[in-house]
Order: structure tokens, then sequence, then C-alpha cells
């Protein structure tokens, strides 16, 4: 699903997945719920691209500080 979003959002922005600089990516309790920590980089990947990326965990603040530390 990630995938299918971001590629979409991508092409809606009309933004090619090279142009990207970074991914930021919030998640809660991935670690436990999904067993997998080191989801940014597996997103990334998802989008066809090998920038830095990061998972961001803040409770259900997730969402809104990717948000603030993207910008």
């Amino acid at each position: 699903m990630f995938a299918e979003a971001g590629l979409a959002a991508l092409e809606d922005a009309g933004v090619p997945a090279a142009d990207v600089d970074e991914l930021f990516y919030g998640n809660f309790v991935g670690t436990l719920s999904e067993g997998q920590g080191h989801q940014g980089p597996l997103m990334a990947e998802a989008l066809g691209t090998t920038v830095p990326s990061r998972r961001i965990e803040s409770a259900c603040a997730s969402s809104g500080l990717v948000i603030r530390e993207s910008y």
C-alpha cells in the first residue's frame, strides 16, 4: 500500500522518484506489531530509490512529526 500511495503521490505532483532527496516514514509500533524496525529503507526501495531514509516513531503524533521534520 505504501508503494502504491507513494508512487501515485509522486505522479500526481509531477515529481520523478529520482528527484526525491530523502524519505521520512512515520510508523507506530512497527517493531512490535510487524517485527520490522528498519522500515524507512524498505519503503525507499518500494519507491524505487536508494535515498537516505528514516523511520520516525512518536505514538499518535508520528505522521505530524514526519511532516514537521521533513519541512
